[in-house]
């Protein structure tokens, strides 16, 4: 007989270690503070399966003062959802807000750390609804290049719930491919499953003429100030070294 999971979801050990790690806890010091068997906080480590009642008990224990830790952050994988917004950024291009939409938070702020003056989409834009007037000014200006020899490579840096993007791209300006790729580093901040904040730092080069009619689809925004940096991710974006990262490869 098939064993059946009604009231429980696997967990994400590595999140739950980062945050476990955080308040500087041993396993057994998670387990006397949220009411559990030491045995139960080595499983949800391993990504076992857990009640939802246990992971909630989990979840009130490492929560700080100032981060309340929701079930969701110790059940849904902040890095899967990273690997999804960049593969849809590749794959659908200026139709990837569509293919992103199930784990975005309705309020979720995008800020491209952009040139006000050269980047049409440059500055802070808030809610999908936005963000996808953004990324299809984006395409207008870049594209995917066509050739398999030039892959863009990522890593990623896992600090609890936040990931940090790093590495380069091939990415062009429409019709100029690159003599050399261009620095990645975005930070994406998940809270409960969901998406709720992207800041996006990456060195792509200026495309078409500044004086090209640009389509401004009713954008509106904050603008920032672009910062220029080689700085590691944990430093551009305030992260502590993370025991967790991967690399992969997209073109």
């Amino acid at each position: 007989m098939s064993r059946t999971y009604s009231n429980s979801e696997r967990c994400v050990g590595k999140q739950l270690k980062l945050f476990r790690d955080r308040k500087e806890w041993s396993q057994l010091q998670l387990a006397e503070a949220a009411g559990v068997s030491e045995r139960l906080v080595v499983k949800a480590e391993s990504g076992g399966r857990l009640a939802a009642r246990s992971i909630e008990r989990l979840a009130t224990a490492l929560s700080r003062p100032e981060r309340t830790v929701m079930p969701k952050d110790l059940t849904v994988d902040s890095e899967a959802l990273a690997g999804r917004f960049i593969h849809a950024m590749y794959s659908q291009q200026s139709r990837m807000a569509n293919a992103i939409q199930d784990f975005v938070h309705p309020q979720a702020v995008f800020n491209f750390v952009r040139e006000p003056d050269s980047v049409p989409f440059a500055g802070v834009h808030r809610g999908l609804s936005d963000f996808e007037k953004a990324i299809q000014l984006f395409f207008w200006i870049y594209e995917v290049p066509n050739d398999p020899e030039r892959k863009s490579r990522y890593q990623y840096y896992l600090q609890e719930t936040d990931v940090a993007i790093w590495g380069q791209s091939w990415i062009q300006p429409i019709g100029k491919p690159l003599k050399a790729p261009a620095p990645v580093s975005m930070l994406l901040r998940f809270r409960n499953g969901l998406l709720c904040s992207m800041e996006d730092r990456c060195g792509f080069r200026e495309g078409r003429n500044k004086d090209s009619q640009c389509p401004k689809n009713g954008l509106s925004n904050t603008k920032d100030n672009p910062s220029k940096t080689t700085q590691t991710p944990q430093k551009l974006f305030n992260l502590e070294d993370s025991s967790s990262g991967f690399e992969i490869v997209l073109g």
